[in-house]
């Protein structure tokens, strides 16, 4: 299994590569934070 960083984990979701992995909870915070309000509640 491979672990994301913050910068990797953005620079795929900006080219639209998604690859099975795991994030640290810091990650999941940073990325959700950079989600408009609308979007991440559904």
């Amino acid at each position: 299994m491979k672990l994301f960083d913050t910068s990797v984990l953005v620079e795929q979701i900006r080219k639209g590569v998604f690859e099975s992995g795991a994030i640290s909870i810091i990650t999941l915070i940073e990325v959700l934070r950079g989600v408009p309000q609308g979007r991440r509640e559904g």
